[in-house]
């Protein structure tokens, strides 16, 4: 049985049919509904990202992927209500959550969220997440007149 065959129809799998995939099964399954994500496909991929909630709980991946999927598909304010239920404006909250809630609040047009949001990365983020706050932080300033 494929990854995505499992994701598909993990409800309907018998007890006795119950594993725990391995860390290579996970990365597979976190690059396949990462990138139907990204194409437009998050739909499709939910499957995947609930699988990946279930057997990774403390992994941001299914967060991360279901919001890009929200946002790829024109649906911002999904992606910003999706990643507030899952903790995003926690303390414990990984800095890659917040980075894809700045995305969301830019394309929303929630510039003063993201303008608080942006601040904070820029002052702890490190690596692609401070750099996408550097990059936002422009769009950002500009709605809110700054520029």
């Amino acid at each position: 049985m494929t990854t995505l065959a499992i994701a598909e129809n993990l409800s309907e799998l018998p007890p006795e049919a119950a594993f725990e995939p391995d860390e290579d099964v996970i990365k597979l399954m976190a690059e396949i509904g990462l990138s139907a994500a990204v194409r437009g496909c998050g739909d499709a991929a939910a499957p995947i990202f609930e699988a990946l909630a279930m057997f990774r709980p403390d992994n941001p991946l299914a967060a991360i992927g279901r919001a890009l999927g929200e946002i790829a598909a024109g649906r911002s304010e999904d992606a910003i209500a999706g990643l507030r239920r899952a903790g995003v404006n926690q303390d414990s909250c990984p800095d890659e959550l917040r980075a894809v809630l700045l995305i969301a609040l830019c394309l929303a047009g929630h510039h003063l969220d993201a303008s608080l949001l942006c601040r904070r990365l820029l002052n702890s983020g490190e690596g692609p997440t401070r750099n996408i706050a550097l990059r936002l932080k422009p769009v950002i300033d500009a709605g809110l007149g700054k520029a």
